[in-house]
């Protein structure tokens, strides 16, 4: 659980800074995890989420508070623009936060739009002093979600969770070197040590889709990526990214967007 790289781009750290800020404009993400806490303040669109197993409908001024390890999803949007806010584990070190998480869905909470108002207009200043104010303003921030949205996680569920994850390590990790080969279903239970079947049902209650689902979307991200980044053709994208015809490719990519690839290559929208 180390190598977060394999899931979810974190900054590194500017100054040893331990909370990154930055406004996101998504359509949607497949499913990751990493070691940091995130809070994703939703400020236009609407958008379905997936965390910890649930989903949510998620409207500007709803937060969604995402703990440490808990596999997570955008399933689609409008596409949804959201702060996110991404805190490193060494920013709560000398606190004693074990067994606590927080609520995943927190709606329409004045408190919390304070803050990111806060913060927002710190970011935006860039002065001398912001990066301690906005450190400040999440210790806040932080403070109130614990006290108003905590529940207490025994000690064996956290276990439980930590093993899942062990799995399924394998598996994000095997997607994210072969995604552009063939990959079948037998390869991916035979990472679990689980048969089929039953691979099929742990993969879909833990992760919100089936395998299938997920390897699509993750080579789905990967093109988009590609559109935006190279200027290779959309047969050399959907042949580079698992994808063995271009047409099947477009029709995917045109369901999960609502666009084609080349229009999708020239709007400023991310995925």
């Amino acid at each position: 659980m180390k190598d977060i790289r394999l899931y979810e781009h974190i900054p590194l750290l500017e100054n040893r800074f331990s909370v990154k800020f930055f406004a996101l404009s998504r359509y949607s993400f497949c499913p990751m995890w990493h070691e940091h806490m995130e809070l994703a303040f939703y400020t236009k669109g609407s958008a379905t989420v997936f965390c910890d197993n649930k989903r949510f409908c998620v409207e500007a001024g709803d937060l969604i508070a995402v703990n440490s390890t808990e596999i997570h999803a955008l399933t689609d949007g409008t596409p949804a623009e959201f702060f996110c806010m991404l805190i490193y584990p060494s920013f709560t070190e000398d606190i004693d936060l074990r067994g606590k998480r927080l609520t995943n869905h927190i709606r329409q909470d004045e408190t919390v739009k304070k803050y990111f108002h806060l913060i927002c207009e710190e970011q935006e200043k860039n002065d001398f002093g912001s990066d301690m104010m906005i450190k400040g303003y999440a210790y806040e921030l932080l403070a109130y979600l614990f006290r108003h949205y905590a529940r207490d996680t025994a000690q064996n569920i956290l276990k439980e969770q930590e093993e899942k994850l062990a799995r399924l390590d394998r598996v994000f990790q095997y997607v994210s070197t072969h995604y552009a080969e063939k990959i079948s279903l037998t390869e991916l239970s035979e990472l679990c040590f689980l048969s089929d079947s039953y691979f099929c049902r742990f993969f879909k209650k833990a992760v919100g889709c089936t395998a299938i689902e997920y390897i699509t979307d993750y080579r789905l991200e990967k093109a988009a990526w590609l559109l935006k980044s190279t200027n290779s053709t959309v047969s050399e994208i959907a042949t580079s990214t698992g994808f063995d015809d271009a047409n099947y490719f477009a029709k995917v990519f045109r369901k999960k967007l609502g666009m084609t690839p080349i229009a999708y290559r020239k709007q400023d929208t991310a995925l």
